[in-house]
């Protein structure tokens, strides 16, 4: 349920980011969360920022800064201890305990 939830946040995040004009307007690929083969890398991870990239004309890293920081606004109801953006642009969320 949670990744569904957190697939689903993260498409409106882009389609904002998009109406505001931070993201170019492209078709977003299916968002895959994953569970992380490590808990260093978090509960649930996705590596969306890398897949648009190329979409979006800007960095992955860039990228993953933009979409957690209008995400982290989304993201108050659910529970979350943090959010992290780890080189070359994947986005890991860690459940709170």
């Amino acid at each position: 349920m949670i990744r569904k939830k957190i697939e689903s946040l993260m498409e409106k995040t882009i389609k904002d980011l998009q109406k505001e004009g931070v993201l170019l307007d492209f078709e977003i690929p299916e968002i895959e969360v994953e569970y992380p083969q490590s808990k260093n890398y978090g509960d649930y991870s996705t590596n969306i920022a890398m897949r648009i990239a190329k979409l979006a004309k800007k960095k992955p890293i860039e990228i993953a800064n933009l979409i957690t920081k209008s995400f982290n606004q989304l993201i108050a109801k659910l529970p979350f201890s943090k959010v992290e953006i780890v080189k070359p642009g994947f986005i890991n969320f860690f459940i709170s305990e």
